[in-house]
């Protein structure tokens, strides 16, 4: 029903907002205002503002304000004609009288909620007579408890076609409010009506205010299809706007901010079973907006928890399409995939309630599932192909209505593509010009590589020492650096022996592993391990060529600690979305493309001087061997 705004401000007068919210928040007065801890964000230092003479709350955390009514709709998970009627008691207003029309329609609504329950008490008796023998079997075999029986209200539906339709007309009810109800079915050709389930374990299905509005029904048989059964769309039941158990989640969810959204209400059955009481599940369909402004009215990020196999991450990655026109601040899901194509009921029967909240705890954020789910299957090899998955990714970026989440989830794109394409090119290139003499794997590899090279061509170490000092590396290859820096810089010659004499002892190791020490027992020459990592270095190459590998492999190097910085000021981003931190993260982001574009460059230069060297080289041990031979 709609009520008057003068009734509405009746409500508002007789509560100041502190009486309201002080049931959540411990208030203080700061001034003309009160203030406290936040209840919608975990926080240390208050955020959350009343002023009675406004009749307003504002939370500067989530960003988040209202009035009373928002209040207990957002702390409490009601909708708004329940936070009216809770709050007009409270203020000991009665309700405005309906009209007639609208009386008539709630008696009806009442007259069938009482058929429900009267269904619902019957299926619970008939699960512990004799008849119910199958589907207590099969009960105990998913590893239900009587506890877990008995606050589920499950039931069972006997195989009979008229057994609860001859009960419920006994006990006063007529065959039009059990049609109504979806109890029964009328047949097309017109013959008498009869139970729509049968065979079956029932389910109860409630509204938010715990009142049963439809089943689910499981059969026992595996020859009996379908395998559920739900009740049919009625004045009670549409199942577009139905959350499973969220009259019992409610209140855990709301004290931990936290959600658990199964995809079936078996599952969530025995999640709830396990001790996790914040589950809820869809009931086999799509997310629809009515779920969604559910299930972000019990918490500002629920995690979508689905079975482990191929299906249960489709029904996931579709869920995105529905869920992203919504995302907005405090507002938004995260995806846990379960291994092992396992679903949740596996999972805590065969592990324990832990193994489920370890992969919730390990869900990823909504904008990385959205993520995945087009990269997984782009083609990006042409042009073409990219210019897709790009337009694919704005597009759907563009459907989200709040305009500033909208702005960030660009510019998180734009930064992610340009690196997927160039990580993309990179492997491309690599693998169509194969050569292992430049193998580019980064550390600690690329590390060993240049400070081995700093160790062979200590005259040419000396020219880019500054650029290597200031390079990023593990602690062992930090310190050695710095050691052979040292060395080099205060001997007279520049000889890979002086090296070795000066080198403190406790650097060997690290030497060795660079570079590699002769070897009287193996017979390997002084810089075996360099060689082995760069073959083209025993193929005598001319000096500028030596320097330009060099220089390539410090420039991987800058580029990786570059690309390092850039994920960690996206990460300050996520939670600092200012122009300015957008500018610059995009101005980091433009300089490190400029740098890995010229390694590209350089890295193909480098490729076909290569296979010059490589020629020459061949043309003189051939020349050689006909002289020899000669």
């Amino acid at each position: 029903m709609r009520f008057s705004d003068s009734f509405l401000d009746e409500i508002r007068g007789r509560l100041p907002v502190s009486q309201v919210v002080a049931r959540k928040v411990a208030l203080k007065r700061a001034g003309r205002e009160m203030k406290g801890l936040s209840p919608f964000k975990q926080e240390r230092t208050p955020s959350f503002f009343v002023n009675d003479h406004k009749g307003s709350w504002f939370d500067f955390s989530s960003g988040q304000n209202g009035d009373i009514f928002k209040f207990v709709m957002l702390t409490e998970g009601l909708g708004f004609l329940e936070a009216v009627e809770r709050l007009a008691e409270e203020a000991g207003l009665p309700l405005p009288n309906k009209d007639p029309l609208a009386e008539k329609r709630f008696k009806q609504h009442l007259s069938l909620l009482d058929a429900m329950e009267a269904a619902t008490r019957f299926y619970a008796q008939a699960l512990h007579r004799e008849a119910g023998a199958g589907a207590r079997e099969y009960i105990e075999r998913r590893g239900l408890n009587p506890e877990t029986v008995r606050e589920f209200r499950l039931g069972y539906a006997q195989p009979d076609r008229m057994v609860l339709k001859t009960e419920l007309l006994r006990n006063g009810f007529t065959e039009s409010q059990l049609l109504d109800c979806g109890l029964l079915i009328r047949p097309d050709n017109g013959g008498p009506t009869y139970d729509r389930f049968r065979g079956r374990v029932m389910i109860p299905i409630h509204d938010q205010r715990g009142r049963v509005i439809a089943f689910g029904g499981r059969t026992i048989r595996a020859d009996v299809q379908p395998k559920y059964l739900n009740s049919p769309e009625t004045e009670l039941f549409h199942k577009r706007a139905v959350v499973f158990n969220f009259h019992r989640a409610r209140q855990a969810a709301f004290e931990g901010d936290e959600l658990i959204v199964v995809e079936g209400y078996l599952d969530a059955i025995s999640v709830f079973q396990a001790g996790i009481k914040n589950v809820v599940a869809t009931l086999g369909t799509a997310f629809t907006e009515d779920q969604l402004q559910q299930l972000w009215r019990l918490a500002s990020s629920p995690t979508i928890c689905f079975d482990g196999d191929r299906a249960g991450e489709e029904a996931a990655f579709r869920a995105v399409d529905r869920i992203l026109p919504g995302v907005q601040i405090g507002q938004s899901f995260k995806f846990a995939f379960l291994a092992g194509a396992k679903d949740p009921d596996d999972l805590v029967r065969e592990h324990g309630p832990a193994a489920l909240l370890a992969t919730v705890r390990s869900a990823i954020p909504f904008h990385e599932a959205m993520w995945q789910r087009e990269v997984r299957s782009a083609n990006i090899d042409t042009p073409e192909g990219k210019a897709s998955l790009e337009r694919r990714l704005y597009r759907l970026t563009e459907t989200i209505a709040d305009a500033a989440v909208r702005r960030h989830y660009m510019t998180t794109i734009r930064v992610r593509l340009s690196q997927f394409f160039w990580e993309h090119g990179r492997n491309s290139k690599r693998a169509a010009l194969h050569s292992p003499e430049l193998g580019l794997e980064f550390a600690p590899e690329v590390e060993r590589i240049v400070l081995g090279m700093a160790v062979e061509y200590p005259e040419m170490f000396e020219d880019h020492w500054e650029a290597i000092r200031d390079l990023n590396m593990t602690d062992a290859h930090t310190a050695f650096r710095n050691a052979l820096i040292e060395v080099v810089l205060s001997s007279e010659d520049r000889l890979v022996a002086t090296i070795y004499a000066k080198l403190d002892k406790r650097y060997y190791f690290v030497l060795n592993l660079v570079h590699g020490d002769a070897n009287p027992d193996r017979k390997l020459p002084r810089g075996h391990r360099l060689y082995g990592r760069c073959p083209v270095l025993r193929l005598d190459p001319d000096p500028s060529f030596i320097e330009d590998y060099f220089v390539h492999y410090i420039c991987l190097l800058e580029v990786r600690a570059e690309t390092a910085e850039l994920e960690v000021r996206l990460v300050q981003f996520n939670s600092d979305q200012t122009e300015e931190n957008e500018r610059l993260l995009l101005g980091l982001k433009r300089a490190i493309d400029r740098r890995q574009q010229e390694i590209a460059a350089r890295e193909h230069d480098l490729v076909e001087r290569l296979e010059e060297i490589r020629s020459r080289h061949q043309r003189v041990e051939t020349a050689y061997k006909r002289a020899e031979a000669a």
